[in-house]
């Protein structure tokens, strides 16, 4: 048939159905392809069954608009083809709901839908809005099954080399601290850019090109242009609000979002390299809390929404009047809270500056946890269950807090210990001492989990109702703050015990000098 028409392509009719052929054959193999590529054995024969009836509908209109039937048997013939076509595109997506992907499911449920306006449209007399629907929906589709495809290619290229490479780096680089997400950014920078802004970007204009190939198909090209550029609002000084300035605006947002993440990143990574290089005589490893780089980070946010906002505002060209509208309602929002937030974003960049870190452990109002974020308003806290407690910046600072990763990185600890009076004092510290030796390790990062620079002190600390009170006295890493003491406990005790050392409890003796006489 595609012969047949070019060979008639000197009529503008024939050439416009030539045109239609040939695109839907081209986006009929990419939506295969596509399925080849992500989609393996019964899985992919049910994919391509839930599509036919979409494409077959698609090819539909192209006969009944372009070949066979005049303009004037379209409505006529259009909505009873297009209630089966619903039907059949239902019924096969609810048979075969189980053994496609998620995304393949949602796709043809969207052509559900698009099948039932396009229908009501031909019922109500607009049969050529209809047909256009149709065809920019297939369009899209192909285009929205390149972006999939893209995608699980990009998965696929992350399991296949970046995690092996990401294993290569941690073990060129044992020292830096590889915790958070961007620690790899000179690893995973391309998957990053991919995921971060190329992906979001293919789908932002994969509707706007869609209108212009469907406009281009049917001679509608001028149409399509003028839609972009288009006011969406007939008002003085609103003329750039087109519906292009508006989409550049969003992918802008995502090639920011990425700028700012790459920004950070490569900062951390320049800050760690240097203090690794400061740090050069010592061979233990980095921890995040090591680094401040929450102030860093919050500038480099600052800044790069700022700049966003900025270029954002010159695409638009928004008036000096919609500027002062908002400029009042910020400024009538501050008011009624100016002080907290005042309070609160200063607190917060002294926080940021230095005064804690991401992953440093606090006390604060009986709570004890790992700082997990910071911002100009609120400090979030991991508490030792997993909740997640959200602290004001003023009430961290009006209740007093205390750093615990500040300094040292060392806690005291006290351990009570009770013998029986009669008990050889020196007897009783050596075997304590000898007790904790075995637990005298150092933790995942090579540092001694006893502070070595002060050794552990057995103390004479009370004379008890029933027994001599001792106090073992010790510097253990905050990490372990909770743990050492119960491990040290369970040492102590099992060492009395094979040593023949009691450990005296209370005892009372009750004298019953007269019993009466009626019992």
């Amino acid at each position: 048939m595609m012969l047949l028409i070019k060979a008639e392509r000197s009529n503008p009719y024939w050439r416009m159905a030539y045109q239609l052929l040939t695109q839907y054959a081209w986006l009929t193999l990419a939506i295969l392809v596509s399925l080849l590529i992500r989609i393996r054995g019964d899985q992919a024969r049910a994919s391509l069954r839930i599509y036919i009836p979409t494409l077959l509908l698609a090819f539909v209109c192209i006969l009944m608009r372009a070949i066979f039937l005049p303009a004037s048997a379209v409505p006529l013939v259009f909505p009873p083809t297009l209630l089966l076509f619903i039907i059949w595109q239902s019924l096969v997506n609810i048979h075969c709901r189980a053994q496609v992907s998620r995304a393949d499911l949602r796709y043809m449920w969207v052509s559900v839908i698009v099948m039932a306006v396009t229908a009501i449209l031909s019922l109500a007399g607009y049969s050529m809005i209809g047909v256009l629907l149709i065809t920019f929906w297939t369009f899209l589709l192909a285009l929205l099954h390149t972006i999939t495809t893209l995608y699980y290619l990009m998965m696929r290229y992350y399991d296949d080399r970046v995690i092996r490479r990401k294993a290569r780096y941690h073990e060129e680089n044992p020292r830096l601290p590889l915790e958070d997400k961007d620690a790899f950014i000179e690893v995973t920078w391309l998957y990053d850019l991919l995921r971060m802004a190329v992906v979001p970007l293919m789908a932002i204009y994969s509707f706007p090109l869609s209108a212009l190939l469907t406009s281009r198909a049917y001679q509608l090209s001028m149409t399509g242009a003028d839609l972009m550029k288009r006011p969406l609002v007939q008002s003085a000084g609103l003329e750039n609000f087109t519906l292009s300035k508006i989409l550049l605006v969003m992918a802008l947002f995502f090639v920011f979002r990425y700028l700012i993440y790459l920004a950070k990143a490569l900062f951390r990574v320049f800050k760690l390299r240097n203090m690794i290089d400061e740090m050069s005589n010592s061979s233990l490893p980095l921890k995040e809390t090591d680094v401040n780089l929450s102030l860093p980070n919050a500038i480099f946010s600052l800044l790069g929404w700022i700049l966003y906002l900025i270029v954002a505002f010159a695409i638009l060209h928004l008036p000096l009047k919609a500027i002062t509208y908002i400029t009042t309602g910020l400024a009538a929002g501050v008011g009624f809270a100016l002080k907290d937030l005042i309070n609160n974003f200063f607190y917060g960049i002294q926080l940021m500056a230095g005064r804690i870190r991401i992953g440093d452990k606090i006390s604060c109002d009986g709570v004890r946890g790992v700082v997990k974020r910071v911002s100009y308003q609120t400090t979030q806290v991991e508490d030792e269950d997993g909740s997640i407690i959200a602290f004001t910046n003023t009430d961290l600072f009006s209740k007093k807090f205390r750093n615990l990763n500040a300094g040292r990185n060392y806690e005291l600890v006290k351990v009570f210990v009770s013998v029986r009076y009669g008990t050889d004092f020196e007897q009783a510290r050596q075997l304590i001492l000898e007790a904790l030796k075995p637990l005298m390790t150092k933790d995942k990062m090579g540092r001694d989990i006893v502070d070595p620079s002060f050794p552990i002190d057995v103390r004479f600390d009370n004379f008890g109702e029933s027994s001599i009170n001792l106090a073992v006295v010790l510097y253990t890493t905050v990490e372990t703050h909770y743990t050492f003491p119960a491990r040290a406990k369970e040492a102590i005790y099992n060492a009395f015990n094979e040593h023949g050392i009691a450990i005296p409890f209370p005892q009372r003796d009750v004298y019953i000098k007269t019993i009466p006489e009626n019992k």
